[in-house]
């Protein structure tokens, strides 16, 4: 008799009519703990479940259809649709009758015929390699109700006795892993994300997938860990030892020689979106500062020429080629589609604005099958079925499947586990890392031979978190601020690092767009406490000058609690400064007295104001006023003046020493002048 294994119900089919109804029939989950990724034909297959609930009045019937012959009748199937004819209908076994292991799970156990013995009617009737679709159902043994049913795969193998390989060529497999959250601290700089440590944790999302790259040895991987989130755990880990392990795995798996690292921006960033509102310049900072990040945290040198890119336009292609990238892995939607009659396993040359990329679209039909809520023994088995089937379409040419994981995927270790132990020695796939995928494989021809030239489809960008302005405007203020204190300052590295998770693509929607522009806040409120704690002395004041050219005090007030540079521009329509009027003072904590030498041309009170700046001008600190008062008169004035003074002295010096000569002499002249006629008579 054949024994059929049920693996995990998501979906609980209603029964026909006179079906129990859920009230009285419980829902039985079968979980698929484990199958082979394939069975040798002519031999048998283990298949291990868990049963969740009695099911000691279920019974199974198993259905294996013909071989898949088509990568679209693969994705049909994928639904429960055109499973295609029937191969064999396995008697119904009851479920308490199965066999357990030593863990206590139900074991299954198939017989695949022998192709070179006599036909034996209790093995299935499998004569060559092939993909066959296996219905498995779960009936009441009471009302013959369906309970539950779910469709998994069966790879058979013809494996040659003389131990050649069972293809030609096996299908290259290259699979990226990315390790990648949304930023790991919150708005303060300080205190780490609860939901970021949760996902760190050996349960949780990233730190499941860690465990899962620790367990894939001799299995060529493809990392591609988010610079921001890999920082960030490295400085967690030592207060948080939980998650201490997880970082360890990934860090063990970069430095693995038979895996590969990937570059990347700092976080994740909607490309399109920044250079469609004037944050484009942005890109290959964010490239580097990923890079070198990365470079720090793991030790080794990473990839930085190819980069894995959601969201694509002829400007984002431009931007990556600034930062050096010249291979691209992109979302099949990303490009103009393409008339195949198999599935595409080439990498083939991208065009844009008259340059060319050596690129590779990801497979997202199979990628998807692993973060499906399907069981993780069914999801990996999926999986593994239609990387096989695409090996069967041509198995004498050398061709490849691009596998790339989204930003945030969540497969489960148990999944990833799965597959990896599935690929290990899998007579059909034949997993590689990127750089061999792109460099091992040639490239994708048209129909006529020629190389296969593709195209980007027309998109639209959306909206980055930040507006260009006030980014830049936090970005100067920044720039200016690092101008003042040095660029190691702490302060200034929170800052960046701010700027930069300003532009993540994990600030989505409104509360994204809040959450974004409180980090460039946090830029803006630190500069500005700062130069707040700079100070010159409050108004009115006033200076004498005594000589023409004079040095006058100006005190200034540092309570930074540090060493400042700032900038002093002094101006004044009557003063001249014969030093310049724009210097570069070092403040020291507390106060410091400054002299500055002006020059007076006039006396009077001549006001003068002072800017203190940051030492590029670009941040403004403060503004006083003082008045100079100058009590010297000028070369000029004073020759005129005592020329006067002498000309008049001279002058009574003279008249009085005539009188003094000729006492009568104006008595005489007095007596000569005729006297005045009387008023009214003739002269």
């Amino acid at each position: 008799m054949l024994l059929a294994v049920l693996a995990p119900l998501t979906v609980v089919t209603p029964s026909a009519a006179g079906a129990p109804t859920a009230a009285t029939v419980p829902q039985h989950v079968l979980t698929l703990v484990s199958q082979p990724a394939w069975t040798k034909i002519g031999g048998d297959t283990e298949l291990h479940v868990d049963l969740a609930s009695d099911a000691s009045n279920a019974v199974v019937h198993t259905t294996v259809h013909q071989a898949v012959a088509t990568r679209i009748g693969f994705d049909r199937t994928l639904a429960g649709e055109s499973l295609g004819g029937v191969l064999a209908r396995v008697p119904e076994q009851p479920m308490s009758e199965l066999p357990t292991d030593t863990d206590g799970h139900r074991v299954v156990r198939l017989g695949l015929q022998d192709p070179t013995a006599a036909r034996d009617t209790a093995r299935i009737p499998i004569r060559r390699s092939g993909v066959y679709p296996v219905e498995v159902e779960a009936r009441d043994a009471t009302s013959g109700a369906t309970i539950d049913k779910f469709v998994t795969y069966l790879v058979a193998i013809q494996t040659p006795a003389d131990g050649s390989p069972a293809i030609p060529q096996p299908l290259s497999v290259a699979w990226i892993w990315r390790i990648s959250t949304q930023p790991a601290y919150l708005i303060n700089g300080k205190d780490p994300d609860p939901k970021v440590i949760a996902e760190m944790q050996p349960n949780g999302r990233l730190g499941q997938i860690a465990s899962a790259l620790s367990h894939a040895e001799r299995v060529p991987l493809t990392i591609a860990p988010g610079p921001e989130t890999l920082e960030s755990w490295q400085a967690i880990a030592p207060q948080r030892p939980a998650i201490s392990d997880g970082l360890q795995d990934v860090e063990g798996a970069a430095k693995s020689p038979s895996n590969q690292v990937l570059g990347g921006s700092y976080v994740p960033i909607d490309i399109p979106a920044l250079d469609a509102h004037g944050l484009g310049e942005e890109v290959p900072s964010q490239l580097a500062l990923g890079v070198d990040a990365l470079n720090n945290v793991l030790g080794l040198r990473v990839d930085p020429r190819t980069a894995v890119v959601d969201r694509v336009d002829a400007g984002t292609l431009a931007r990556l080629r600034q930062a050096g990238v010249d291979r691209v892995v992109l979302r099949p939607d990303a490009l103009q589609p393409v008339v195949a009659n198999l599935t595409p396993a080439r990498p083939f040359a991208l065009e844009s604005d008259g340059r060319t990329f050596l690129a590779a679209a990801d497979d997202d039909g199979l990628s998807h099958t692993l973060t499906t809520r399907d069981p993780p023994a069914l999801r990996a088995q999926r999986l593994l079925a239609g990387l096989s089937l695409v090996a069967l379409e041509r198995p004498s040419e050398a061709r490849g499947i691009m596998l790339s994981s989204e930003e945030t995927w969540n497969p489960g270790a148990a999944a990833l586990d799965a597959v990896v132990t599935g690929l290990r020695d899998h007579p059909f796939l034949k997993p590689v890392p990127v750089d061999t995928f792109f460099s091992g494989l040639p490239p994708a021809t048209t129909a006529g031979g020629a190389p296969l030239v593709r195209q980007l489809a027309p998109s639209q960008p959306g909206n980055p978190p930040v507006t260009a302005a006030a980014f830049y405007q936090a970005q100067r203020q920044l720039t200016a601020f690092r101008t003042m204190v040095g660029a190691n300052d702490d302060r200034v590295t929170k800052g960046e690092r701010a700027l930069q998770l300003s532009l993540s693509s994990a600030w989505v929607g409104a509360a994204g767009r809040v959450r974004a522009s409180a980090e460039l806040l946090v830029v803006i409120s630190t500069v500005q406490q700062f130069a707040n704690q700079i100070h010159v002395p409050p108004e009115p004041r006033t200076i004498t000058l005594t000589s023409r050219t004079a040095r006058i005090p100006i005190t200034f007030t540092n309570d930074t609690g540090q060493a400042v540079r700032v900038q002093v521009r002094l101006s004044s329509n009557k003063l001249f400064f014969p030093d310049g009027p724009v210097q570069q003072v070092v403040l020291p904590p507390k106060t410091r007295t400054v002299e500055f030498t002006v020059r007076t041309r006039a006396s009077g009170a001549f006001p003068v104001l002072i800017k203190v700046t940051s030492t590029d001008g670009r941040l403004a600190i403060q503004t006083a006023r003082l008045t100079v008062r100058s009590t010297v008169f000028s070369g000029v004035g004073i020759f005129l003046t005592v020329g006067a003074i002498l000309f008049l002295a001279i002058w009574w010096l003279r008249y009085f020493r005539r009188g003094r000569r000729d006492p009568d002499r104006s008595r005489r002249r007095r007596a000569a002048t005729p006297a005045a006629p009387p008023e009214g008579q003739p002269a």
